[in-house]
């Protein structure tokens, strides 16, 4: 299956089940193909089997984009991290592997063989290749110009196939390829981005929820049937028997319409986003709420038989919350802890006074202003959106460094306040060139940013080191020298004279 653009859900009759995981509210559910059980994505990586049935939720692995093989026993999902890698699980949770790597990264999800040997994937060239699910071993599909995403028919004969457009990166047109005898048919120039297989392969449809036109393709004539939906609705989801199309409203997002495709005569079917349509077309999954504590919610067709799974995230699997617990309180030390206790160090040397309170005060600071740092890289990037410059963000970003560094300079060289804002700007053009050609990255890079602050620190440390050179150390006997020789004078009594 792809994933369809859209939105679906009702207020419930009736709640069953354990809790539902919060989920990633970008992925739509996946039904299995005898439509007894749901894949659905949580936490950005983890990936659930709901058994409508029973309503038992278990974790199945980490991954996103799962899809069912044609007979149910098989997962296939991307592996999470950088490498782009295929994993393969058996629905029952065991027989985890990894079958290959994508160097070059995926475009879209996975589709199946009809046939469960091969999956096929894009990659971010826009070339299908083909991965056999036996060995992982992967090559090109054949297909003769870039692909944007496809799906596979049902009796394995055709690849339905949006073309990758040239330059201004809107999907191109709809083709069919015969695998067969490798010819490539175009369909219609329409830039669709969802495609579906209908009446078990004779009928092909592709959508384009942005601008609401939606193409209907008869394998057997060729005919090639345009529809537009009507003003202030998206069409989203049309079922697999190819009859009726789910649409949502520009106007209430969410509110979910069902109607015959080309007729006008539509009736209020949910409130949910993210609707999925189980293979026989009688059930919709979908979840009623766009935010991560949204319920998975099943109804029929008919708008009966509603069922809201509960909404409260069970807890993760025990590895996975020591090995949070272990990030969590690493990246606590080390950020903002480590550099706070550095520039305190750092600084130290500046505050006046040696009171020992002035130190846990001072790397509270510093911990306090990290933090909120932190929060105003995000500020500083969207600014440089505006200005479309990364440069301008970076020297945003390090303002409070060039300050820091021309306030330390300043103070060690007892020089005037005025060289304040010069020592700045020339702090700033140091870190500028100095950290992108030290970390061989953009000046928007957080390499750059982080080595500009490393420097910053050297350069601060240096200034500290040289204010307590120049400080005249105190005399602990000079009041004592001041007070013994200071003449003595007793007052005479009149009575002594």
């Amino acid at each position: 299956m792809v994933p369809f653009g859209g939105d679906a859900a009702d207020d419930g009759l009736h709640q069953r089940g354990p809790p539902v995981p919060a989920r990633l509210s970008t992925e739509h559910p996946r039904w299995a193909p005898d439509a007894r059980a749901l894949l659905f994505v949580t936490g950005t990586t983890r990936i659930y089997l709901l058994e409508v049935p029973s309503g038992r939720v278990r974790f199945l692995t980490h991954g996103h984009d799962p899809e069912w093989s044609p007979d149910g026993r098989l997962v296939a999902f991307i592996h999470p991290g950088p490498e782009w890698q295929l994993g393969l699980i058996q629905a029952d949770g065991s027989g985890r592997t990894l079958l290959a790597r994508i160097p070059l990264g995926l475009r879209g999800g996975l589709t199946w063989d009809p046939r469960g040997h091969a999956l096929y994937v894009v990659d971010r060239a826009g070339q299908t290749l083909v991965v056999d699910v036996r060995d992982g071993k992967v090559r090109s599909a054949g297909i003769p110009l870039p692909v944007e995403r496809l799906v596979c028919s049902p009796d394995g004969e055709w690849l339905a196939l949006i073309a990758a457009s040239g330059g201004d990166g809107a999907p191109g047109g709809v083709y069919l390829y015969r695998r067969r005898d490798q010819e490539l048919i175009p369909v219609t120039p329409v830039a669709a981005t969802t495609l579906a297989w209908a009446y078990k392969g004779r009928v092909l449809l592709a959508l384009n929820p942005a601008t609401g036109e939606y193409v209907r393709y008869d394998m057997a004539t060729g005919r090639t049937q345009h529809r537009r939906a009507s003003d202030g609705l998206i069409p989203l989801v049309p079922s697999p028997t190819a009859d009726e199309l789910l649409h949502d409203s520009e106007r209430a997002p969410g509110a979910l319409l069902l109607g015959e495709i080309g007729g006008n005569r539509l009736r209020s079917f949910a409130h949910g986003f993210l609707p999925a349509w189980s293979p026989d077309g009688e059930w919709i999954a979908f979840f009623d709420s766009e935010d991560e504590e949204g319920s998975l919610c099943t109804q029929s067709r008919n708008g009966a038989n509603f069922t809201r799974w509960a909404g409260t995230a069970p807890d993760p699997p025990l590895r996975e919350r020591l090995v949070n617990l272990a990030i969590w309180g690493i990246t606590a030390v080390v950020f903002p802890g480590l550099p706070a206790l550095a520039f305190t160090a750092a600084t130290y040397a500046f505050l006046p006074g040696t009171g020992a309170w002035r130190l846990p005060v001072l790397l509270l600071a510093w911990v306090l202003f990290y933090i909120l740092y932190s929060v105003g890289l995000r500020g500083a990037r969207q600014i440089a959106d505006s200005f479309e410059s990364s440069l301008a963000g970076y020297l945003l970003a390090l303002a409070p460094a060039g300050l820091l560094a021309a306030a330390a300079a300043t103070t060690a060289l007892s020089l005037s306040l005025y060289w304040l804002v010069p020592l700045a700007a020339v702090w700033l053009a140091v870190c500028t060139f100095g950290a992108t050609a030290l970390t061989c990255r953009p000046a928007g890079s957080r390499r750059a940013l982080v080595a500009a602050w490393v420097l910053t620190l050297a350069v601060t440390s240096a200034a500290a080191a040289l204010h307590l050179q120049r400080r005249p150390a105190a005399d602990p006997g000079a009041l004592t020298n001041a007070n013994t020789t200071a003449p003595l004078t007793t007052p005479v009594r009149q009575e002594d004279r």
